[in-house]
């Protein structure tokens, strides 16, 4: 089945909500077997952030190693790396504060913009 949505009345995560939390699991349960996926923008934002968090993690994996050798330690670039955290907190509040995202679903334009306080 496929649909699409009129901005002016809902949007679509609204509508993936309504569809997982009520009609879904009536359908399932008349019909035992049945299967269900998300496609489209669905599937491109699910992909779009697991590339993300990919990137992210070696980013960071290779900052520490650009920064365990000057420091000739493999504690000292943990130290440094612990700000990150903070910084993505920071970003996140700053959105916020800004309105760049909405206290709501997360959205993925938004998004990026914390995951650069990585060393991106």
């Amino acid at each position: 089945m496929t649909g699409d949505v009129v901005p002016e009345v809902t949007t679509g995560q609204k509508v993936s909500d309504s569809l997982l939390e009520k009609e879904l699991p009536r359908l399932m349960s008349r019909y035992p077997g049945l299967s269900h996926t998300f496609e489209g923008a669905q599937r491109q934002g699910r992909e779009s952030m697991k590339s993300l968090f990919d990137g992210f993690i070696i980013a960071v994996l290779v900052m520490y190693v650009l920064i365990a050798v000057p420091f000739k330690s493999y504690i000292q670039p943990l130290v440094v790396l612990s700000a990150i955290p903070f910084g993505i907190v920071g970003a996140i509040i700053g959105h916020l504060i800004m309105g760049y995202i909405q206290p709501q679903p997360y959205q993925h334009d938004g998004a990026s913009g914390p995951f650069r306080c990585g060393g991106e």
